[in-house]
């Protein structure tokens, strides 16, 4: 962790990014208190295994198509009220959530929800573009070169960088175990009302704290831009011409894909499991097993690390999506009890392992230019897989009254995607020049 850069110390010494870290930490938490929330009311109202897709489709997928637009706009004012605007915007939205399922509105719940998630197509960017300013402020050293250039910065700050986006990921597993499982019980004990109650304060608390980060305006000059679908197009010419990028950029969409077909089942075999006369137990199965299995996802990586030191070769793609499709096919077979638990903590290895594995290969990859939209491609294909697992998994299950199909669905779903990913790579065999990796570790 270079330079003797440890998280305590960052989080001790560096002021500014302690605040937008414990500003992202309080909004996170108030995403997953909702999770599990609305999918046990989508299960309680009886609307079936499709509604209850769709409350992953309104948790994933919206922020991922606003998301091109949002990054054009963080760039061009101060990234604090950006954040401050978001949390309370958001935070209002959840009170409107409360009051649809206090009148028992679930449509008027997810149509909220789908605006609410939307909008973290500005947060989460605008943390990510916050980072190494916060960092450069509190350390003391002004941005010599106001675009950001990593060529620009101090050996200091690049392992900060590093030392801070750990953490960073590392707090997303622990806080989803956490805010599945707060969010079961207050679900169970409270419930769905007073729970999305608890998700507006955890937003309106948010915004406090990053009102007291500095200001994080972009001096820079702007400059001309290209239009959307050419920077977009661009990205996808070069992803196609390169079999290693390919795989890399596309490498997380079979196991998303398996990933939403299992995470319908989850939640039905929460609520029959739960005894649906009472409400608290559906719920409270629901975030311990969504416990489970970020537990698994914070798990994997650490596997991977320790077993896969060198990424060139493409049986970590393959031993972390087959881990996935495992977990994802186990959890349709798995009888009641302890089964059903290491089903899913599989399926988060997989999950999690294969998701820093793809993210760190194409990191290492892709030239720096690009890496923005490469990354973005990335986000696009996982989300829209996932989704798409989610609903066709679902409708397939409602259909045939079998909810194991809406897994099987999804894990045939994936296995499809992964040869034909892989037929893409034979197909697409240029490796990349002298000249291009030269370009890439620029």
């Amino acid at each position: 962790m270079g330079s003797g850069t440890s998280w305590l110390g960052l989080l001790r010494t560096r002021r500014a990014f302690r605040r937008l870290w414990l500003a992202d930490v309080v909004s996170l938490l108030g995403d997953w208190l909702t999770y599990v929330a609305v999918s046990v009311l989508a299960l309680e109202r009886g609307e079936g295994l499709v509604a209850v897709s769709l409350v992953l489709v309104a948790h994933a997928l919206p922020s991922t198509l606003l998301a091109p637009f949002a990054g054009w706009f963080i760039d061009r004012l101060d990234r604090r009220k950006v954040l401050v605007a978001t949390n309370l915007t958001r935070g209002a939205l959840a009170l409107g959530m409360a009051y649809a399922a206090a009148t028992g509105s679930l449509l008027g719940v997810q149509l909220l929800l789908l605006v609410r998630i939307a909008l973290a197509a500005f947060s989460e960017p605008a943390v990510t573009a916050s980072l190494p300013r916060v960092l450069a402020d509190s350390e003391g050293a002004p941005q010599s070169d106001p675009n950001g250039s990593s060529e620009a910065r101090s050996p200091r700050l690049l392992a900060d960088l590093g030392a801070a986006n750990r953490l960073i990921g590392a707090t997303w597993s622990v806080l989803f175990a956490l805010g599945v499982a707060a969010g079961g019980v207050a679900a169970a004990f409270l419930g769905p009302t007073w729970a999305i109650l608890l998700d507006a304060g955890t937003f309106f608390i948010a915004a406090w704290i990053s009102a007291g980060l500095p200001s994080l305006k972009n001096d820079a000059q702007a400059s001309p831009r290209s239009s959307l679908g050419r920077e977009l197009f661009a990205a996808i010419a070069h992803v196609k011409g390169d079999r290693r990028i390919l795989e890399a950029a596309l490498a997380k969409t079979p196991a998303a894909i398996a990933n939403g077909g299992g995470w319908v089942l989850l939640n039905e075999r929460a609520e029959s499991l739960g005894a649906a006369s009472w409400f608290g137990a559906t719920a409270l199965l629901l975030g311990a097993l969504q416990c489970v299995r970020a537990f698994g996802t914070g798990v994997g990586p650490v596997l991977w690390a320790r077993w896969s030191p060198d990424d060139r070769s493409a049986w970590w793609w393959n031993a972390t999506t087959w881990s996935a499709f495992i977990g994802v096919g186990a959890l349709a077979l798995a009888p009641n009890g302890s089964w059903l638990a290491v089903a899913v903590f599989v399926w988060g290895l997989g999950v999690g392992a294969n998701w820093v594995a793809a993210t760190t290969r194409l990191q290492r990859l892709a030239p720096d230019h690009l890496l923005g939209r490469l990354a973005a491609l990335d986000l696009f294909g996982h989300t829209l897989g996932q989704c798409a697992g989610a609903l066709l998994g679902a409708v397939v299950a409602q259909h045939f009254v079998r909810p194991s199909a809406s897994a099987l669905t999804g894990v045939a779903l994936g296995i499809s995607a992964w040869l034909i990913l892989k037929l893409l790579g034979q197909l697409t065999n240029r490796e990349p020049s002298p000249e291009g990796a030269a370009q890439t570790v620029r």
